[in-house]
């Protein structure tokens, strides 16, 4: 099947056994996209002729926020006929470009049954540049991809971090995070993701840094904050991290050593269950809750956010309610 851009005329082909997203790459066109699981929304283009199928099922973005009927979702779409697409495509940025590559396992740190930090070192004549922010594919034996934000920082391309959570037991994430091991080659594609703080208007920004982090969305959250420290030395930057529990502030110590080493750098943890022995850096309640305690005026402000999409959605609505302008808020999925 032959699909067509709109916007720019492109045209491409598409099998049907593939989604119309990943048929797109392969022609070397880049398309908006975030999750590739059929969550964010952020893939969604308007149908203007032709039919598709979800193979998978109706995607969750369909029920976690308004999508017209004419939208189809990309990364889960596969064509039925020739399509007309209207969606704005990407332009490749400088040296940044998609690559499939072998990575070997260099590092694992199990940080609970359910939480791993694993190092991935890729072939020194080949580095995966990218954007902090952005996210990898892990290609797994069957084909099947997992999608794992980048935590280390663009300046060090070869060696990535990424911190995996094991999923629910007798699926391929729990299946693929109980089958690791030191020096397992694996193979991985990437750079993927629109999300990511980049560009001299972001390094030169005299605005204050905001970065929201929810559970295991530190991690894109940890890949710019590493970023910014070195390029934007002059510029104040505040991290929230919203978790259950102390004991799921993985990388609370990193984070700490930053704060003493940087002194425009200030870490707030956000807990939601109550607890006795809170430390300084440390409050009870809502990332939100922590957020509007500290700045009565948002409207000189710069967020950054990732995490489950619930809470994005919520802290977007609080803040933009609050003065905060709606284009001051970056996050991994569009909430609005």
């Amino acid at each position: 099947m032959r699909i067509t851009l709109k916007a720019n005329g492109f045209s491409f082909e598409a099998a049907p056994s593939e989604t119309v997203l990943d048929a797109a790459r392969r022609a070397g066109m880049d398309l908006p996209h975030a999750c590739r699981g059929g969550r964010c929304g952020l893939c969604a283009a308007t149908l203007m002729e032709g039919q598709i199928d979800y193979p998978e099922g109706e995607p969750a973005a369909k029920e976690l926020r308004v999508i017209t009927a004419n939208d189809v979702l990309l990364c889960r779409a596969h064509a039925l006929s020739d399509l007309v697409l209207d969606i704005r495509p990407i332009a490749p940025a400088g040296t940044i470009t998609f690559k499939r590559l072998p990575a070997r396992v260099t590092r694992l740190e199990y940080l609970s049954p359910e939480l791993a930090k694993l190092w991935l070192q890729l072939p020194r004549t080949e580095p995966l540049y990218f954007r902090a922010g952005q996210y990898l594919n892990i290609v797994l034996e069957d084909g099947q991809r997992r999608s794992y934000s980048i935590a280390s920082g663009p300046e060090a391309p070869d060696l990535i971090e990424l911190h995996l959570r094991r999923g629910q037991s007798g699926g391929r994430g729990a299946a693929f995070f109980d089958s690791l091991q030191l020096r397992m080659l694996l193979e991985v594609e990437g750079p993927l993701g629109e999300f990511s703080y980049a560009g001299a208007e972001a390094d030169l920004s005299p605005r204050p840094l905001i970065l929201l982090a929810g559970g295991t969305g530190f991690a894109p959250m940890k890949s710019i904050l590493q970023h910014a420290l070195t390029a934007s030395a002059n510029r104040t930057l505040q991290l929230y991290w919203g978790a259950r529990s102390r004991p799921e502030l993985y990388d609370h110590e990193w984070l700490r050593n930053a704060q003493a080493h940087y002194p425009q750098f200030n870490y707030v943890a956000v807990l939601s269950e109550q607890s006795d022995d809170l430390e300084p850096f440390m409050r009870h309640g809502l990332i939100a809750d922590a957020v509007l305690a500290d700045h009565a005026d948002l409207s000189d402000l710069d967020f950054y956010a990732a995490g489950p999409p619930a809470m994005l959605q919520d802290i977007y609505s609080r803040l933009t309610a609050h003065g905060l302008p709606p284009e001051r808020f970056h996050s991994d999925l569009p909430t609005r």
